[in-house]
């Protein structure tokens, strides 16, 4: 997000090696590149490492796909793990937060741009281990 100074928002990592691109446009369409490997290792849980990531579920939308007129959206779904859920979190394009709860979460209002929003929530554990779910969202 912004222009002279900006933010990426949120990026979701994997447990791994990372690779992490930021590309700027200007209005007259020249460009730049620049990317980062971040590294990310699993912290051991109780009783070894833990690989089970969250099972996450998401309740409201009931639909993955839709279209709308509403210029915001809250989605609202539940998240689980063996060991515990540290944060969920969502993320478009252009914004990003984190979801209010962890076993019953709610983004609060996302933004929508008008077309196509593509919305990504993803659910993390303490070890990193991480799951997903996606909405798309057509807002008129």
């Amino acid at each position: 997000q912004g222009t002279t100074s900006w933010a990426t928002g949120l990026v979701g990592l994997q447990i791994g090696v990372n690779s992490v691109t930021v590309d700027a446009v200007s209005l007259d369409g020249a460009t730049a590149s620049k990317s980062v490997q971040i590294t990310v290792t699993a912290t051991p849980g109780a009783g070894g490492t833990d690989t089970t990531p969250p099972t996450l579920a998401i309740l409201t939308p009931s639909t993955t796909s839709f279209v709308t007129s509403d210029s915001a959206i809250t989605i609202k779904g539940t998240a689980i793990d063996n060991v515990d859920v540290s944060v969920v979190r969502w993320e478009t394009p252009v914004a990003g937060g984190v979801a209010t709860g962890t076993a019953n979460w709610s983004t609060g209002p996302i933004p929508l741009l008008v077309g196509m929003n593509n919305i990504v929530i993803r659910a993390y554990d303490p070890a990193g281990n991480t799951s997903w779910r996606s909405v798309s969202v057509t807002r008129q």
